[in-house]
């Protein structure tokens, strides 16, 4: 929505200048900054609402083991745990790796760091509203002992025609630390 001009003269509403602040587009935080302090698992629910069809979850972590860091979608407060297939790219120096995954009870969302590291995920969730298939596309950034890097890339999708309001970001044992951030991806300009 373009911003409203205004000549000498002419009368200046609450609601025309309210509307000059609204902004539509871009991304929008759906949930604020959340810590997360040594926990196996944290629950984020009510923030995916038809107001956006999708969005975005920064992750940053810290693991306290070797166990990878995964995300299952929810629904009334329960969390599927089938049917979350993925294809992921890892690149480290000069190697670069693939690997499938089908059938899994939840959705990798960043490598462990074995309480060395600290790990940047951006978790872009499309669709999870919408009772169809929810995707994922996933860039992880883990930065190792020798402060070389490590790049993951992890693309899939929740296969289940289910309308979800939520997720659960967790580790299969220990703990992990860090915060997440939700943002909703604007439908209009």
């Amino acid at each position: 929505m373009p911003l409203t001009s205004y000549t000498a003269g002419q009368v200046l509403t609450a609601a025309s200048l309210n509307s000059n602040f609204t902004v539509a587009g871009g991304l929008q935080l759906v949930k604020a900054e959340t810590a997360i302090s040594a926990a196996s698992s944290v629950t984020a629910d009510g923030v995916f609402t038809s107001t956006y069809t999708n969005y975005r979850i920064n992750l940053v972590y810290n693991t306290s083991t070797t166990n990878d860091v995964s995300l299952k979608l929810r629904t009334g407060g329960t969390s599927a745990s089938t049917s979350y297939n993925r294809q992921t790219f890892q690149s480290t120096s000069t190697t670069n790796t693939g690997a499938n995954a089908t059938g899994q009870t939840s959705y990798l969302v960043g490598p462990n760091s074995n309480g060395t590291r600290r790990c940047y995920a951006t978790i872009d969730v499309s669709g999870p509203q919408v009772a169809d298939q929810t995707a994922f596309q996933v860039n992880v950034t883990l930065f190792q002992g020798d402060n070389a890097g490590r790049v993951y890339f992890i693309y899939g999708m929740h296969d289940a025609a289910t309308s979800y309001d939520g997720f659960e970001l967790l580790v299969s044992t220990g703990t992990f630390s860090g915060s997440y951030t939700v943002y909703g991806y604007g439908k209009t300009l």
